[in-house]
């Protein structure tokens, strides 16, 4: 993920990577040289944006609105997972926004629904939207500068795949009968949500 940021009063070009280990790097784009990290392998648990695992860890990339970096935390290995700035344990998946300045956590939320959080985050208008691989299929929208959760609603199956936001609609893709394309009514905030069928109609906007 590309973005700009200000190092000692100077705009600097950089690119952000979040791996299954759990950590995150900041790049200078031009030269590849490291601008921050959030640990290494030799250093403490407590430096990584969330616990590593054979399926992560942080997957799928990450989302920026320029001021933060956010990933999802799958935590596919169940490990304990400190959640800032709380400082509570969970074992779930989660959520954390990092700043994009210096890599610091800002915040980290856990998976209400106690599942992995496989897919990836989506950022729009101060809202991250993302999805849990609970099988009520949770969709998730988030207050970008806390991580507190504005609203959820249950999509019917498992949530893998990442949100797309456009005109006012939230595009999100679930476990649905390709044969049927049910549709299910949301709770508005803001946003609509739509829900994409392989078959016809191919979308359908509430």
């Amino acid at each position: 993920m590309m973005l700009s940021i200000y190092l000692n009063g100077t705009m600097l070009d950089i690119v952000v990577a979040v791996q299954k280990s759990g950590f995150a790097w900041a790049l200078d784009r031009d030269d590849g040289s490291l601008v921050w990290s959030t640990g290494s392998l030799h250093m403490p648990i407590s430096y990584e944006a969330g616990p590593g695992g054979l399926a992560g860890g942080g997957t799928w990339g990450a989302a920026t609105d320029g001021k933060r970096v956010y990933t999802n935390i799958v935590n596919s290995n169940g490990k304990n997972f400190t959640l800032k700035p709380s400082d509570t344990i969970t074992t779930a998946g989660g959520w954390v926004a990092m700043d994009a300045n210096t890599g610091e956590t800002l915040w980290s939320t856990a998976n209400p629904s106690n599942a992995t959080s496989n897919g990836p985050v989506t950022i729009a208008n101060g809202v991250l939207f993302t999805g849990s691989t609970h099988p009520t299929g949770p969709m998730y929208a988030m207050e970008a500068a806390s991580g507190r959760i504005l609203w959820s609603h249950n999509t019917g199956a498992s949530v893998y795949g990442g949100a797309s936001v456009s005109s006012g609609c939230i595009y999100v893709g679930s476990g649905y009968s390709v044969n049927t394309g049910n549709i299910v009514f949301i709770h508005r905030w803001n946003f609509t949500l739509c829900l994409l069928s392989l078959m016809n109609p191919p979308i359908f906007q509430l």
